[in-house]
């Protein structure tokens, strides 16, 4: 079982999107996906067709010496994708985390236990530095940093990297991503190629643009490779999910 986390300091560069999206690329190819919403927008949540609702959250497992997710565990409208969905008590997460003297291990040992359940686990994380992130790089196998082409989300992007080197004896794996590029803007094509001389981001070739298929997915409520499986944004998703190179 692998564990993918989508992340980002900033809001709206496509994280969402991204994780929902490669989620089903890999489902639709026959692995067994597990998708947590720890994000406080619970946007995939709801693009899922799965909105706020009451009921224990995942703090709440993770305060038990054997936490049991599956409890938490939904269905969505994509065969082979299941959801954790953001709930009212996942907004307490944070605090619930500063709790747990050994939430490191009881993550990481929740998150295992669901591996005869799951291939892959996507986490859609909240832009946040916080315990959250803790979590995150606790329980992931490989973290995907998305950023857009524009001056703060790639500063916000570079100082999750400088921090990583500084604060960890062994940084956490992770890729860069560009999302909602505009494919035809000079300045863009002059940015890419200026970040792809920046070994530190491990920039993928592939790159997210901008669609409107993507914004339409707050209309559909289904991820573009499954509404649109023939459009090209989609295909940059399945391009996106190999290069990630996770099935080893």
């Amino acid at each position: 079982m692998k564990v993918l986390n989508c992340y980002s300091l900033k809001g709206g560069v496509g994280k969402t999107s991204t994780a929902i999206n490669l989620g089903a690329v890999a489902a639709v190819q026959g692995w067994r996906v597990l998708l947590i919403d720890i994000d406080a927008q619970g946007a995939s949540s709801f693009l899922l067709r799965h909105d706020s609702q009451d009921g224990k959250g995942l703090g709440d497992q993770l305060k038990k010496p054997q936490a049991n997710l599956v409890e938490l565990v939904k269905g969505t409208n994509v065969e082979r994708l299941h959801i954790l969905p953001y709930n009212d008590r996942t907004r307490f997460l944070d605090a619930e985390i500063s709790e747990i003297r050994t939430f490191r291990s009881r993550a990481r040992n929740s998150i295992d236990a669901l591996s005869d359940r799951y291939d892959l686990i996507v986490i859609d994380s909240p832009p946040t530095a916080d315990n959250l992130l803790k979590f995150q790089l606790a329980v992931s196998d490989l973290t995907l940093l998305l950023t857009t082409p524009a001056p703060l989300s790639l500063r916000a992007t570079l100082e999750y990297v400088y921090s990583l080197r500084g604060d960890f004896k062994s940084p956490p794996n992770f890729k860069t991503t560009l999302q909602i590029v505009e494919v035809r803007s000079k300045h863009h094509q002059e940015l890419l190629s200026e970040l792809s001389e920046m070994k530190d981001l491990h920039l993928t070739n592939t790159i997210i643009p901008r669609s409107s298929l993507i914004e339409g997915m707050a209309i559909d409520r289904s991820p573009v490779v499954i509404s649109h499986p023939r459009s090209i944004v989609a295909k940059r998703f399945e391009s996106l999910w190999i290069e990630l190179d996770l099935m080893d």
